[in-house]
């Protein structure tokens, strides 16, 4: 449940009207949305005049309550319905020293004036949380429907993440370097995802390559804890960017069948193992990193490709070496 106390007073008449129908009977809705207007805007809601605090609520007209649960039970909620100012609420919900986003966590500040966020037209579309020192969990599950940029890389940030329920509209997601725990989803993510990068986590679980994005162009997934064997030959043709270095993943790999864009994979301190065919890497790549794994085999010369092999039995003609 969510902490009632942390949320603002727009949200919680959000949470406890959200099964009222017809809105638009009290105004909380303009005509044909579903949207909630600001509360101030409400019929029958009384404000104390310097504080603004809601005093009373007068409602008389007999409207149909569908539900107007007070335990705030989310599972049933509208995503739809609710405002900006509401999901961004809670989203920041588990956020310990919500301060450094909103200013105070009793009273949060409009989010026209927090912290990192991009709106156009009143509606959040990025956000950048950055090296912040925030500490908590998120609930990246309430990003509202129409956010294509969110990066809250470099934090102090625990828990699991519903990679499934992420907005479809999200094409850049970053929330690397911070300590989030759990399985990935690889296959539920949002279509339209152009950026995922999750290193330096304690994600762990099995990574499914297979059904990525079609538009995925960059993924970055090092430093976890994911374990198993991965499937290269599906990838999409879209992909620049591979990286999963320091994992403990295994088995053999199959690199005969990579994208035709791709520049940069870095596979090293894995316990990857096995005789791999190196003969048909695109032309495109440019590093390739296999050190401290026990794959075999030779790297042919490619023309400006840089390579690392230290700690492993892979053997190269004639590219750049990497050492550091």
């Amino acid at each position: 449940k969510v902490d009632k106390s942390s949320l603002s007073q727009q949200t919680l008449m959000e949470l406890f009207a959200e099964g009222i129908t017809p809105r638009q009977a009290y105004f909380m809705a303009y005509p044909n949305t579903t949207a909630f207007n600001d509360i101030t805007q409400w019929q029958g809601l009384t404000f104390e005049n310097e504080t603004k605090d809601l005093l009373t609520i007068h409602w008389y007209t007999a409207i149909y309550l569908l539900c107007a649960d007070t335990e705030l039970h989310l599972d049933h909620l509208d995503y739809a319905s609710l405002s900006q100012q509401t999901l961004m609420e809670m989203v920041i919900d588990g956020i310990a020293n919500t301060e450094k986003i909103c200013g105070s966590k009793e009273n949060p500040n409009d989010i026209s004036e927090w912290k990192g966020l991009t709106l156009e037209n009143q509606h959040v579309t990025e956000i950048e949380w950055e090296e912040l020192d925030i500490e908590g969990s998120v609930h990246l599950q309430w990003l509202p429907p129409t956010i294509s940029y969110f990066t809250i890389h470099k934090n102090c940030l625990l828990g699991t993440i519903a990679w499934q329920d992420l907005p479809k509209t999200l094409a850049v997601l970053s929330v690397s370097c911070n300590a989030f725990t759990g399985e990935i989803d690889l296959e539920h993510l949002p279509q339209q995802m152009k950026v995922l990068w999750a290193f330096q986590n304690r994600l762990s679980g099995t990574l499914n390559l297979e059904k990525l994005p079609p538009t995925m162009t960059s993924l970055h997934l090092s430093a976890n804890r994911f374990t198993g064997s991965v499937s290269l030959t599906n990838l999409p043709t879209t992909m620049v960017h591979l990286e999963f270095c320091a994992n403990s993943l295994s088995g053999t790999i199959d690199v005969t069948r990579l994208p035709s864009s791709m520049k940069v994979f870095r596979l090293g301190k894995n316990n990857f193992s096995g005789i791999t065919d190196f003969g048909h890497l695109p032309e495109s790549l440019g590093y390739l990193f296999v050190d401290y794994t026990q794959l075999e085999g030779e790297i042919p010369k490619y023309e400006g490709l840089d390579v690392k092999i230290e700690g492993s039995n892979v053997t190269n003609n004639g590219n750049a070496i990497v050492n550091s």
